[in-house]
């Protein structure tokens, strides 16, 4: 049974490690979480979306449920929309 697909390549996955938050990025107004099946994804993820361009959100962090820091993620919590 598989539980997350990558954000970058698709592939369907079981344990989710790695992924995208958009907690810690100005330009989001909603919270994002985009899950990875490795670093390679992550990597190739963000070089083609300017991730290092973008500028970081500034201290106090939203407030509210919905932008809680994740520790862990589980496919009952958030799911891929990519």
């Amino acid at each position: 049974m598989t539980n997350f697909v990558c954000a970058e390549c698709k592939k369907q996955f079981e344990n989710c490690l790695y992924w995208f938050d958009s907690l810690y990025f100005e330009k989001f107004e909603k919270r994002e979480i985009k899950p990875f099946c490795g670093p390679k994804c992550v990597k190739e993820w963000h070089e083609r979306n300017n991730v290092k361009d973008w500028a970081p959100r500034k201290a106090p962090y939203p407030k509210g449920p919905e932008w809680q820091m994740i520790t862990h993620l589980h496919p009952a919590m958030f799911q891929s929309k990519n």
